[in-house]
């Protein structure tokens, strides 16, 4: 495998670089000067006569004015592309790669930026803008007064800061006027002087990001066979630069001079836009640094190193031999071409104005010729009798002046026929025919006799029949031109930024971004133009329309219905404030993302609260409770009645024990007394034995002795 050398890959892009300039410049230059000049209203080279009417309608500036805010309103306040995921785990981050292109996508294409291009392509078929990832180096000169040693010294430490001038301020620390200056209590020495520093610097800054380049038509060098961007042989930026910012972009000022062109010419598409404000435009500039070098950058297809297949070569040049600067091997064209008109099978399609340049030259002849028959009318030509009429009177226009005549009848007017109705007829048609093509309907030609002779339905079909075209014209411009920069946009920011930043989405909403865990395939959609909902009343009309069956559905049928959810129904509520402009829609209604993050969270809350305990009902619990004081009560009652039992058993048994205790001892007193009495009768008897044993002895009785009892 042989390497193609330098000398052969200059022949073949040189060769293929002039082909795309001459293809571009006989096929497109001609058709842009004629549609900047229309636009312009400037004569269209017909031949002028004095006295005769030189306005020029202005049919072109008239339709691309009317067009403008309708496509601007399109893309003003809406995702105009969205990030769609092929799986379900990167849904969050397709939705978040949606907002992050969309940032980049407005700060780097102003609404200025955004007109531009959409004028460019109603005007010229074509607009063109380049996307690229760089790093901007900037000097920013900076002064600092008053520095320390140890600030000055951190100062230095940046290697990014260069010291320009740098001034000492000595001062001494004294007490007061004319005494020794302070002594150091610790050396014993004198205190050192005081010294500070202003120093003027340049610190050297380096701005790197997403950058959007829109690039004028007559720049762009395409193929003449291109069909689109991605496989054309040849997409190239043909620009005017000056040393200076060849210079920064890092290529050698002596290689520079030694190759540029001695003279740039001016084109005569350049000529012819700046033909209002100024006449040609000076190239030689006083500085040298100043002088611009015609630079061409290409993106061009040829087999470098000899395999057969052809590589994507980014390939800078200069000068009119396309002397080659840089070349590199890249893997996409970061130039982006678009249309409102498409054409099947070229790269370039068609732009509103070449579908009126007819309709303006009619116009302005119809309009021409009218205004001369009112001049001819209001300044006709008089017959004069030569030798009967004095001709100074008659030259001289003199209000109230005299014309001198020999005869009458020596003056007369000549009579000059009125425009017939069939020119203001002519006038109307073409107003149609302007109509039909663009789409752009005059709302202020439709008279009341057509409203009213026409039914509602019929005028809203022919409404929405042109709206179609507009619609139309939207549609292929996103296609075409802002799809492709959405794409470039997202594998910028994956290839590139590779760690997380915090950004500023949708109004007030921070959000860390980490492009680089972002799938590498999605798709991308247009969501404007055909299949929208029309025009921004019609589709808040539509929205509120579907908020109000998504309500009655959620309120029938339940949060969880299988027709309408929370998060649909906050998405339309989004879109609606979209619409209206309202761009931080957080701070109003929460994402459709969070909703569902949020009944997530509330469905393992009951999860989690249906695996606990459920806590009793109130009301349940408060019968519960009256039921358990009701059985405290009774308890406390049995209680009370037991305690009461016993104590009355307790009682009735003391006194019981009393009764019998009182018995015994009743008992016991008889027993005592019986027994006492039983031996008091004892003692009686043997008393009275005793007696009767004395009376025996004594009388000798028988018996005497022996029966005296013994004590």
């Amino acid at each position: 495998m042989t390497m193609m050398d330098e000398a052969d890959i200059e022949r073949i892009v040189g060769a293929e670089i002039s082909q795309a300039i001459n293809f571009s410049d006989s096929n497109f230059q001609a058709k842009r000067e004629k549609a900047i000049s229309y636009y312009l209203g400037e004569d269209w080279g017909s031949n002028p006569q004095e006295g005769r009417s030189q306005v020029v309608m202005t049919e072109v500036a008239d339709a691309i004015e009317t067009a403008t805010p309708s496509l601007m309103r399109v893309f003003s306040g809406a995702d105009i592309v969205t990030i769609q995921a092929r799986n379900p785990s990167s849904v969050a981050y397709a939705a978040q790669a949606t907002d992050v292109c969309r940032y980049h996508f407005e700060s780097n294409l102003p609404f200025a930026s955004l007109t531009g291009m959409v004028k460019d392509a109603l005007l010229y078929g074509m607009a063109s803008c380049k996307i690229v990832y760089q790093a901007t180096e900037r000097v920013e000169s900076e002064l600092h007064e008053g520095l320390s040693e140890l600030q000055l010294a951190a100062l230095l430490d940046d290697d990014d800061v260069e010291i320009l001038e740098q001034t000492v301020q000595v001062s001494a620390e004294v007490e007061g006027e004319g005494e020794e200056p302070q002594v150091d209590p610790a050396t014993g020495m004198p205190a050192p002087p005081v010294m500070s520093f202003d120093v003027r610097i340049n610190r050297r800054l380096i701005d790197s990001g997403i950058s959007l380049l829109h690039i004028p038509p007559n720049e762009v060098i395409v193929a003449d066979d291109a069909v689109d961007v991605k496989t054309a042989r040849l997409i190239g930026h043909r620009s005017n630069r000056t040393l200076s910012e060849l210079v920064a972009l890092g290529y050698d000022l002596d290689e520079l001079k030694e190759h540029a062109s001695s003279e740039i010419a001016e084109s005569q598409e350049e000529r012819a836009r700046y033909s209002d404000v100024r006449e040609s435009h000076a190239s030689d500039a006083v500085d040298d640094s100043m002088a611009e070098v015609e630079y061409c950058e290409v993106y061009i297809r040829f087999d470098s190193d000899d395999d057969g297949i052809a590589e994507l070569h980014r390939v800078c040049t200069i000068g009119a031999g396309h002397h080659i600067l840089m070349d590199e091997v890249i893997d996409h064209c970061p130039i982006v071409i678009g249309t409102v008109i498409h054409m099947p099978h070229r790269l370039i399609g068609r732009g509103l104005a070449e579908l009126l340049f007819d309709c303006q030259e009619i116009k302005s002849s119809i309009i021409r010729q009218h205004l001369d028959n009112l001049y001819a009318q209001n300044n006709s030509r008089t017959i004069a009798v030569e030798g009967q009429v004095n001709l100074d009177d008659l030259l001289t226009s003199t209000p109230g002046g005299v014309v001198r005549v020999r005869s009458p009848g020596a003056v007369q007017p000549l009579q000059v026929a009125p425009l017939q109705r069939a020119a203001f007829d002519l006038l109307e048609y073409i107003d149609t025919v302007a109509e039909n093509r663009t789409g752009l309907q005059n709302s202020a030609g439709l008279s009341l006799d057509k409203l009213q002779s026409v039914s509602a339905i019929g005028i809203n079909g022919a409404m929405s029949q042109s709206q179609a075209k507009v619609e139309m014209m939207a549609r292929t411009f996103a296609e075409t031109l802002i799809k492709p920069i959405y794409q470039h946009i997202y594998r910028l920011l994956r290839t590139h930024q590779d760690r997380p930043q915090t950004m500023r989405l949708r109004g007030s909403m921070f959000v860390e971004v980490e492009p680089s865990r972002w799938d590498e395939n999605v798709d991308t959609l247009v969501s404007v133009g055909l299949g929208t909902a029309g025009n921004h009343e019609q589709r808040l009309m539509f929205l509120r329309d579907v908020a109000e069956k998504q309500t009655a559905m959620l309120s029938q049928l339940g949060l969880e219905n299988p027709i309408a959810t929370l998060p649909q129904h906050a998405e339309v509520l989004r879109r609606m404030l979209r619409i209206a402009g309202i761009e931080d829609t957080e701070n109003l209604v929460n994402s459709p993302e969070r909703v569902a993050q949020i009944q997530q969270q509330q469905a393992q809350q009951k999860a989690q609260q249906a695996q606990q305990p459920k806590p009793p009902d109130p009301a349940m619990q408060q019968a519960l409770q009256i039921e358990q004081m009701k059985a405290q009560s009774e308890v406390e009652i049995e209680k009370m009645k037991a305690q009461a039992s016993m104590q009355l058993k307790a009682q009735a048994q003391a006194q019981e024990i009393q009764l019998k205790r009182e018995r015994a001892q009743q008992d016991l007193a008889i027993r005592r007394e019986e027994a006492v009495q039983s031996h008091a009768l004892r003692q009686e008897e043997m008393q009275a034995e005793i007696q009767l044993e004395s009376l025996k002895i004594q009388m000798a009785l028988p018996g005497g002795d022996g029966n005296i009892p013994q004590q």
